[in-house]
């Protein structure tokens, strides 16, 4: 039973249109505001004719329409099983129903040769409104095409290159006595930790204003990363550490797939050779695209499924312990003295530290200190003695700046 208040006309084109409704069952009423929630409410009903129309009069002597009628899922109201007349004062545009149908599947044409599509106003009435759509410019079209196409041979290029360098026994892999095979399956595992590593950071971030609940028991594994990496200040814990492990895995990629000098696994020109082997565009484009670009925008899109996973709950484990150790902990230090020169307090989600918490927290500060600045001398004194892997010809000065 559906007691409609104002009623409005009811047609295939209904999508747009809001109703009051109003479901009695039980001697219980439930409030519905759009078609989709009626749909979602009133089943399938065989049973429902013609009979079961009345007419109820309220307390002003208002004639309020009390009507029963079938939907299906995807669904319009059926109103082929009542009399004609009835038809047109449940809904007076059904006379123009047949028309209605036609203009919302295939649309009008205009004189201006775009697709018109009939568009709804307040009250369910879509009259004489449309609004054009132009169709897709095929120059557009095609540069758009031109440039999928492009992008993926250049990754299959690139990918082909470095496999061929790392199985001819001409990249870097060979001079920490990797065996081919053992680089290969070290290359892919690292790409796919990386893709993990930069997918899920977004998706945990993603996370955080979402109740954990709604999640709980449809994806139990993002439910365990969730809760680690929210507790507390962990999140800020698990970037720390996430990204020193970004950098540590890209140098292990660059040790299995950077092509040793003069390499020329294909036989192809210097000139191809000296740029994508050289100059390392080709481990770039792999790494970037395969371990970095796809999996972002793929996490972006399915937060929850990305990271419903223990290869990622492995991730923030290790990114937390990375944190822990205290070899990054000079960032915090950067970071109470930004603080300070800009006067916003550092905000913490947790009570405040006692003695022998401070104590640890900066005994790790000093040791991480310590030793970026016996890292940072160590490598001022190689680009001081063209010792490190600057370009050749390049001032020493230069490549310190």
């Amino acid at each position: 039973d559906a007691e409609l208040t104002n009623p409005q006309p009811v047609s295939r084109r209904m999508e747009d249109t809001c109703i009051e409704t109003q479901l009695n069952a039980d001697d219980k009423s439930v409030r519905v505001d759009d078609i989709d929630d009626l749909r979602g409410l009133i089943l399938d009903s065989d049973s429902v004719d013609s009979d079961d129309l009345s007419y109820d009069t309220d307390g002003a002597g208002q004639n309020k329409k009390r009507s029963i009628f079938h939907i299906s899922r995807p669904s319009t109201p059926n109103f082929d099983r009542y009399p004609s007349n009835t038809l047109d004062e449940v809904n007076p545009f059904a006379s123009l129903r047949k028309d209605d149908e036609e203009d919302a599947s295939i649309g009008s044409e205009g004189d201006f040769g775009a697709k018109l599509l009939p568009q709804a106003d307040g009250r369910g009435d879509f009259g004489n409104v449309f609004e054009p759509t132009q169709g897709r410019n095929v120059l557009l079209a095609g540069l758009e095409t031109f440039k999928y196409l492009y992008s993926i041979a250049l990754l299959v290029f690139c990918v082909t290159l470095v496999m061929a360098g790392i199985f001819t026994k001409q990249s870097t892999a060979v001079n920490y006595n990797i065996p081919p095979v053992g680089a290969f399956f070290l290359f892919w595992f690292l790409i796919c930790w990386l893709a993990m590593m930069e997918g899920g950071q977004g998706c945990l971030v993603g996370l955080q204003p979402i109740e954990k609940s709604k999640y709980a028991t449809s994806h139990q594994r993002t439910l365990k990363n969730t809760t680690i990496a929210h507790k507390g200040d962990n999140m800020d814990r698990y970037i720390l550490g996430r990204q020193f492990l970004v950098v540590l895995v890209i140098f292990l990629i660059n040790m299995c797939g950077s092509a040793i000098k003069d390499a020329d696994p294909l036989g192809l020109p210097k000139s191809i050779n000296s740029i994508f082997l050289t100059n390392g565009v080709a481990m770039m484009i792999t790494a970037i695209v395969i371990g970095q670009l796809t999996s972002q925008v793929n996490a972006a899109l399915c937060m929850l499924d990305f990271v419903n996973n223990y290869f990622m709950l492995l991730t923030t484990y290790v990114s937390l312990a990375i944190e822990y150790s205290g070899l990054l902990h000079c960032v915090y230090l950067v970071q109470i003295g930004f603080a300070a020169v800009t006067g916003t307090p550092v905000e913490s989600k947790e009570s405040p530290r006692g003695i022998i918490d401070n104590i640890f927290f900066w005994g790790r500060v000093l040791m991480s200190t310590t030793i970026l600045c016996f890292a940072l001398a160590v490598t001022i004194k190689a680009l001081l003695t063209e010792q490190s892997g600057m370009y050749e010809g390049v001032p020493a000065a230069v490549s310190i700046i």
